[in-house]
């Protein structure tokens, strides 16, 4: 069974195979380049708009960009830490379901296609619920997918 999810995921049902991605590994795998961009991004759109997307994010806005927002001045330019924070926030927003990163940037189908190149499949979890879903008879005997039982419980199957 895990012999066949690594080497012929596309022997089963697509939506199997997308149900047992391996989340963790793909957001770990995402999180650098995510966080790169985040980073440029948050370095490239002003002072007034980083703190006003940094306020939005529920990031503590310090007391003097604070006074200065009040006052109607132009708040200072963000320190690389503020715009290191505030980089790492966005993305962990954005990689709460890297799924769905993937899907807004290829769409769904190039998505899983992505995740699977990336990350793979959580061979172990998917073997297990396959088993669990159609039992272990419809992997092992490729002829009829059924088990048979000796007068003395011995269980057998049939691979042709």
């Amino acid at each position: 069974m895990k012999q066949d999810l690594e080497s012929e995921p596309e022997l089963f049902n697509k939506d199997f195979i997308e149900n047992n991605i391996d989340t963790d590994k793909l957001r770990d795998a995402l999180r650098s380049d995510v966080e790169d961009g985040n980073r440029d991004y948050a370095k490239d759109i002003g002072a007034e708009r980083f703190w006003k997307e940094a306020d939005g994010r529920g990031i503590d806005i310090p007391d003097d960009v604070q006074e200065a927002r009040d006052a109607g001045d132009d708040p200072r330019k963000p320190s690389d830490a503020e715009i290191d924070a505030f980089a790492e926030d966005m993305t962990t927003d954005q990689l709460q379901d890297p799924m769905g990163y993937l899907d807004d940037i290829y769409g769904r189908e190039e998505a899983v296609a992505q995740a699977i190149k990336i990350a793979g499949i959580d061979v172990d979890r998917a073997a297990e619920e396959a088993v669990d879903a159609d039992g272990p008879e419809h992997f092992v005997a490729h002829y009829d997918g059924k088990s048979h039982e000796t007068k003395s419980g011995f269980v057998y199957w049939r691979t042709n």
